[in-house]
């Protein structure tokens, strides 16, 4: 699922979406703000409850959690999926993430 505030070509992250869950058992949701003065973190924790990210039966939720304006995400999984995941992984996808942004690919 895609929501958003912002400018996005939602065919292509729906595509990247599907394309992930197809390697994975999690239940993926983006959501993409428009600018905002507020906590970016604390608004992602908001935005993980509201979406229904945590209501997965499995708790296999994750949100990525984006804020172009800011250049600034979020990436936030549920209980199931930090039981299965190494930190390492996290700390791969800060760093892929960190690189789309700085090549403005977002």
């Amino acid at each position: 699922m895609v929501t958003s505030r912002h400018r996005v070509d939602s065919a292509r992250v729906q595509a990247a979406i599907a394309a992930a869950e197809r390697l994975t058992s999690c239940e993926i949701v983006v959501s993409v703000a428009r600018f905002f003065l507020g906590n970016v973190e604390r608004t992602a924790r908001r935005a993980f409850e509201r979406l229904g990210v945590a209501n997965t039966t499995a708790r296999n939720g994750v949100l990525l959690f984006v804020v172009p304006s800011r250049h600034r995400f979020v990436v936030l999984a549920d209980a199931g999926i930090h039981a299965r995941v190494d930190p390492a992984f996290w700390a791969r996808v800060t760093r892929a993430g960190c690189e789309l942004f700085r090549g403005r690919d977002y």
